[in-house]
């Protein structure tokens, strides 16, 4: 069991984005399951680790539980590397697209927008956006938690724990 986790902490990005896929946040996530924090009364003393994310990240989180935020992270992400890798689009051109029927058309297009989400999601990991928003998490924690070390090493990302 986990007694380190914080009461009531929710670490927020500037942009309300999914920490793992940059997509807008809507929910508020736990970062560590309720079943793994030791307390008894976990649901009336507040010993919460919130994080923002969407509600598809969440879902496949479910309640798996990962030693840091970075597995949390690459567990997501090769989820949706998998999803980016079975859509499939062929490459058509703008006469190509305006001979076909409506329908057919419409189909198409929908596939090239869910390819287009699925890659950038895919791809958040990567981003600067990305690196800006670990490094808000971990300034949150050291301003708010600043003698939890278990918190800082769960929430920060391995490039910045291995730091000189």
């Amino acid at each position: 069991m986990i007694n380190w986790v914080p009461f009531n902490a929710l670490l927020k990005s500037k942009a309300s984005r999914c920490i793992y896929c940059g997509d807008a946040a809507t929910v508020h996530e736990h970062l560590i399951p309720l079943a793994f924090i030791e307390s008894r009364q976990r649901k009336s003393d507040g010993r919460y680790l919130r994080g923002e994310s969407c509600a598809d990240c969440n879902r496949l989180l479910g309640d798996r539980f990962f030693d840091t935020l970075d597995d949390r992270v690459r567990f997501v992400n090769q989820k949706l590397r998998a999803v980016d890798a079975k859509v499939r689009v062929a490459e058509w051109t703008a006469d190509e697209l305006a001979d076909m029927g409506h329908s057919m058309r419409s189909h198409i297009r929908n596939q090239q927008r869910v390819k287009a989400k699925a890659s950038r999601r895919a791809a958040w990991v990567d981003s600067i956006d990305y690196v800006e928003l670990r490094e808000d998490l971990v300034r949150q924690c050291n301003e708010g938690w600043p003698n939890n070390d278990s918190l800082r090493n769960f929430v920060s990302p391995g490039w910045s724990r291995h730091r000189a």
